[in-house]
């Protein structure tokens, strides 16, 4: 008598004799392992159920074949449409913040030396110290400045402290001058050659201060001495992107008592206006961060 046996891994059939019942055979298919079952016998109509409880509450059960673990059963996964997954991911991480915020400082740079360019030539118009006390820069605030005079007063100075010694290198000065042709300079002058006066000595007379040379370049009291003492500097007129701020004003009062600052000239010595190769950078670059940043912010799943 053949039995039909179903592989139980990959589901094909096969006819085996009976005395293969209760065996475990091997799929020439999947090389799965399955148990020979017991064939199914027909009950006819008329059958003594109460016999074929007996039967099988008394048929011996041969534990030496283990039944077959219960397979898994795996969810099937709804097939996913194509064009359908497409939505805009949002990510705010540390490389989208950077470019974001160096976009944002370049274009910044970018609007401030664009503000000096507009009133600046790219050639420097020269002026004495004395035109622009009374007359200002005019149209063109890239300057050749010359015809000024240090005062016996200090400097107002930023500085950071060298590691390993007790030397002051300067980031930032800003130094008032004067007219050399002007009537107090002239005075003073000829008090110092006298020997009237010295440099540690209060004004006597305060003047009116409408210029103040600002440098990024000068790192020591002697530095500033000399240039002072040439009389002349190359510079761009700041006032439209900056002015001295509270602290730089008190401490400039501090040493010239009674004067104001508040409407004088300040010249940043060694600065020119921005080439088109700085503006390129400035917006060319700060509009490829931006671009970066955004695209990698919204990038797609």
């Amino acid at each position: 008598m053949s039995i039909d046996v179903k592989c139980g891994g990959c589901g094909k059939r096969y006819r085996v004799e009976d005395q293969f019942v209760g065996k475990r055979v091997r799929c020439v298919a999947c090389r799965g392992v399955t148990v020979v079952p017991q064939p199914i016998q027909e009950v006819p109509d008329e059958a003594d159920f109460d016999a074929l409880v007996e039967m099988e509450s008394t048929a011996p059960v041969d534990e030496s074949v283990p039944a077959p673990a219960p397979r898994r059963s795996i969810p099937a996964l709804s097939p996913r449409r194509v064009g359908s997954g497409f939505r805009l991911g949002f990510r705010l991480n540390r490389i989208v913040l950077a470019a974001l915020v160096f976009s944002g400082v370049l274009f910044f740079l970018g609007i401030r030396e664009s503000t000096l360019a507009s009133t600046a030539s790219s050639t420097p118009q020269a002026i004495t110290c004395r035109q622009l006390e009374e007359k200002g820069p005019g149209d063109n605030t890239f300057v050749d400045l010359s015809g000024f005079v240090r005062l016996p007063h200090g400097f107002v100075y930023e500085y950071e402290q060298r590691t390993g010694n007790d030397v002051q290198a300067w980031k930032r000065v800003w130094m008032p001058v004067v007219a050399k042709d002007g009537a107090f300079a002239k005075g003073l002058l000829a008090d110092f050659a006298a020997g009237k006066i010295k440099v540690s000595d209060p004004l006597r007379v305060t003047p009116t201060i409408k210029v103040v040379l600002k440098s990024t370049t000068l790192h020591s009291e002697a530095e500033a001495i000399a240039l002072l003492k040439s009389g002349s500097a190359r510079g761009l007129i700041v006032n439209q992107i900056e002015s001295l701020t509270d602290k730089q004003l008190e401490h400039l009062q501090n040493e010239y008592r009674g004067t104001s600052f508040a409407n004088c000239w300040i010249v940043e010595v060694g600065r020119e206006p921005a080439s088109g190769l700085m503006f390129l950078m400035y917006y060319g670059g700060g509009a490829a961060l931006g671009l970066i940043g955004l695209v990698l912010m919204f990038k797609p799943d």
